[in-house]
């Protein structure tokens, strides 16, 4: 079940209390249980907050009694001490993740730097130097 607010032209938006269910064809469609527009909005809003799972507490200070009050200061200590050790584990893992991108980033501008793309294109001077000494002898055989 949910409250759902369908608006209206010209009048206040109609607010239903509806259930969904599936048809025989397995669509989903919407049942109207009651019309709620005639209700304050204070009252849709607590009866939203309950069909969500809410506890029903009462607003007068006189309807809560306290009983028993247990100190809260170790709790407290503790608590600030997990959001401490919190804190530093975020700050080494936002670290750790820069250091992984700056040396993730240095090892792409190694491996595609212009130097080494310019000196992969061309071959290396000692396979050239014996191939033109090889061509130049077969091509010249008596001189």
């Amino acid at each position: 079940m949910f409250i759902e607010s369908i608006p209206n032209r010209d009048s206040p938006p109609a607010v239903l209390l509806r259930e969904s269910y599936r048809d025989d064809k397995g669509r989903t469609q919407k049942r109207t249980l009651a019309n709620l527009s005639k209700l304050p909005n204070d009252m849709v809003a607590l009866l939203k907050a309950i069909l969500k799972g809410g506890t029903l507490i009462s607003a007068d200070p006189e309807a809560l009694q306290i009983e028993r009050s247990l100190p809260h200061g170790h709790v407290a200590a503790a608590l600030e001490y997990v959001q401490e050790v919190h804190q530093e584990i975020h700050n080494l893992r936002t670290i750790t993740r820069m250091d992984a991108r700056r040396r993730k980033a240095s090892a792409l501008r190694l491996r595609f730097s212009k130097s080494l793309a310019s000196r992969r294109q061309r071959l290396s001077q000692a396979i050239v130097r014996s191939t033109i000494q090889r061509l130049g002898k077969t091509a010249k055989p008596f001189a």
